[in-house]
């Protein structure tokens, strides 16, 4: 048994298999139908993995921004720790 892609099938089921071999033309237009969906599944996925990675840059962005932050108060508080020392000395 030979698979069929989905609008395929719906003509098979419609008018039977032997249709496909009769006539290249709805073979084509199956093929065509075919090729347009994968068309469409691959822009979706597209879509959906720029969405992913926008997600994930932002997310590390974030990240950065929150280490960058926890770095800078760390240092002054390091630092005011040094003048407190001095001050004592």
């Amino acid at each position: 048994t030979q698979i069929y892609p989905y609008p395929c099938r719906v003509v098979i089921n419609t008018f039977g298999a032997e249709q496909l071999e009769t006539y290249p033309d709805l073979s084509f237009v199956c093929i065509q139908h075919a090729m347009a969906r994968v068309d469409e599944l691959l822009t979706k996925l597209k879509k959906n993995l720029n969405e992913l990675e926008s997600s994930v840059s932002e997310s590390l962005e974030a990240s950065r921004s929150t280490i960058r932050q926890w770095q800078r108060e760390t240092r002054e508080l390091v630092r005011r720790l040094g003048d407190l020392r001095l001050v004592n000395a």
